[in-house]
């Protein structure tokens, strides 16, 4: 039976200060509603959780430290064709995930950029309503994904899409062993700061944050060139 050996470290996670403050004058915090600070911290829960995001996904490529990173093979491995957009490179692409699925450690979850994303969605036929074809990739309302194929086929993964992926690049990976987010005890601050001579007042908020990698062998980058 495969034995594993788990080993306790301190630099196994990379924690992160993420945050942002709100500086104001003290006639904006008495004559503002409520409403505009939700509003701003609305922004602040945006912008934090974009972060972690970005975060998340360079650790994923970049490794943590102590895992390499993520291995990269490339797209002409499986087509043997040099050149070419991804949307015309079916077979390679499913060779890519079959290999992984083969090798144990199927793909659940793809990253990719804005763009790789828009050659996916013309990626395989698909059958609408009425069962006529079109092209295209059955993604709904969100960036989850089925695959469809006019044959029967059916492939169920997540897409998500970040800044952090290059184009013509896609991680695979298998989420629910790879990254764990850890927040650093105590690290939840906020606190605020009254200047007197400028009369305003800066109210911060700050987490500490990282991500730790587990079964670091999941995760793949597939390559290609247009």
């Amino acid at each position: 039976i495969p034995v594993r050996k788990l080993k306790a470290t301190n630099q196994g996670v990379k924690f992160f200060k993420i945050g942002s403050g709100i500086e104001m004058t003290y006639e904006v915090a008495r004559r503002v509603g409520p409403q505009a600070m939700i509003l701003m911290a609305n922004r602040q829960s945006f912008e934090r959780t974009q972060t972690e995001a970005r975060l998340a996904v360079k650790t994923l490529i970049e490794g943590d430290g102590v895992h390499p990173a993520a291995p990269v093979v490339t797209l002409q491995s499986f087509d043997s064709t040099a050149t070419g957009k991804l949307r015309n490179r079916a077979e390679g692409f499913l060779k890519w995930l079959m290999a992984a699925a083969k090798a144990g450690r199927p793909i659940d979850t793809l990253v990719v950029s804005h763009s790789t994303w828009f050659e996916l969605a013309a990626l395989f036929p698909i059958q609408n309503t009425a069962n006529v074809p079109s092209a295209g990739l059955a993604v709904g309302n969100s960036f989850g994904a089925t695959f469809s194929v006019a044959n029967g086929m059916r492939m169920g993964f997540t897409i998500v899409l970040s800044s952090e992926m290059e184009e013509n690049r896609i991680l695979g990976y298998r989420k629910p062993e790879t990254l764990e987010r850890l927040i650093e005890t105590g690290s939840q601050i906020t606190e605020s700061e009254t200047a007197i001579r400028n009369q305003s007042v800066l109210v911060t908020n700050t987490v500490n944050s990282g991500f730790a990698m587990h079964y670091h062998q999941s995760r793949e980058v597939l390559s290609w060139v247009n």
